[in-house]
């Protein structure tokens, strides 16, 4: 089967899923932008498509890589256009295009041209280009909580862009806090995790390890964590604190098998991929997890919360064999569920053949109340643009 994996790569799961893809016998293309933490290699850069493309024409040496730089540095308009063009063309000769991440120009023509087309679509929702905070704090009683400026982009974009992947996608992957405006069912996004290369050591020390490694602080609640962590200092709980950040993903991992404890993130659901590696590198960890996940979600981790983090906190360092307990649960659940093959394999199967039923049937969305006249004119645009629900039933 001919795959386009194209988007924006976040903790290498696209270069994960083309690998094991091709692995499996398909022919992958990914288009994406290096992650600085990452060293991953990709077909072709997705903000500098037209350099690569030109590139791979292999004209005589650096006249049309040259000629892509050029047109980059003196007309981008016309650039984008061309570039855009050349990308969609190898999207549309694709069986299987998935989506991660959302956001940038001509990717809602491009979706309705490969629906139409008969490609099979798979999107992969991966945070905040579809989660509408306001909606967030509202469905996770979570409105006290102040959010910077930067972070609440307009309903009117954020639904556009939802409504638009539930229309013409055949299989959508996310998990619920990003997905409060959602109105069709999706899968659970399930974390693919290379768990064959992390290093599993349980270290079980009678003085912890503690580390959190926040990629937003905000969103981690980093603060709430750090405020917690010295009232149980001064309560005379024996422990090692290791903040981290911006480490190389290969340091962080050896990081990750060096502990006895990560502590993720309290605001937003969890356990994700951060999480994930701990458990894979026999870390205990404590994160926020919802309990009314589905089947499919079940990781053993210590729930936490900017409510209880103190008092979970508390058990989980004076209880050296819950620690254990979890860090070899969390092993042996990432082998048995976070699997790359299983993963890969089962986005091809719901995608193109349906199977199985979806694992959410969002309703949240119907109970939302507008934030102000902007939010309602929002939604009744978008309420237009789709004409009725009944579309996402088809």
């Amino acid at each position: 089967m001919k795959i386009v994996i194209q988007g924006v790569e976040t903790c290498g799961v696209i270069s994960d899923l083309a690998a094991e893809m091709a692995d499996q016998g398909h022919e992958v293309t990914t288009i994406a932008d290096h992650n600085r933490f990452y060293r991953r290699n990709y077909s072709y850069r997705l903000s500098h498509f037209l350099h690569d493309y030109a590139a791979d024409l292999r004209l005589p040496t650096g006249v049309s890589s040259n000629g892509a730089k050029l047109l980059f540095r003196g007309c981008r308009p016309v650039y984008d256009v061309i570039s855009t063009h050349l990308r969609d063309q190898i999207c549309l000769e694709s069986e299987l295009y998935i989506q991660v991440w959302s956001g940038w120009p001509g990717e809602y023509r491009l979706l309705r041209r490969l629906h139409e087309r008969g490609v099979k679509i798979a999107t992969l929702f991966m945070g905040s280009e579809i989660r509408y905070f306001p909606c967030f704090q509202q469905q996770y009683h979570e409105q006290d909580w102040n959010f910077p400026a930067s972070y609440l982009k307009s309903l009117k974009e954020q639904l556009t862009r939802l409504r638009t992947h539930e229309r013409y996608s055949d299989a959508i992957f996310s998990v619920p806090d990003q997905m409060g405006l959602a109105l069709r069912p999706y899968h659970h996004l399930q974390v693919p995790i290379r768990h064959e290369l992390i290093e599993f050591n349980v270290p079980n020390r009678d003085k912890p390890l503690v580390l959190h490694a926040p990629t937003n602080e905000i969103l981690k609640g980093s603060d709430v964590i750090e405020r917690a962590l010295n009232e149980l200092k001064e309560e005379g709980y024996e422990f090692d604190y290791l903040p981290l950040k911006n480490l190389p993903h290969d340091c962080m991992l050896k990081a990750l098998s060096a502990a006895d404890v990560l502590i993720d993130e309290l605001l937003l659901h969890g356990p994700g991929w951060l999480a994930f590696e701990a458990m894979a590198a026999g870390c205990a960890v404590a994160t926020r997890y919802l309990s009314e996940s589905p089947p499919a979600f079940r990781p053993p981790v210590l729930p936490v919360d900017r409510r209880n983090v103190g008092e979970q906190l508390r058990l989980l360092l004076s209880d050296r064999g819950l620690r254990k307990k979890l860090a070899e649960e969390g092993r042996q659940y990432v082998e048995q569920n976070n699997g790359v093959s299983d993963i890969a394999a089962s986005i091809i199967s719901r995608t193109v053949y349906g199977d199985p039923k979806e694992d959410y049937e969002p309703d949240f969305f119907r109970e939302f109340e507008p934030v102000g006249d902007r939010d309602r004119r929002a939604i009744e645009l978008t309420n237009r643009i789709v004409e009725d629900e009944s579309w996402y039933r088809n």
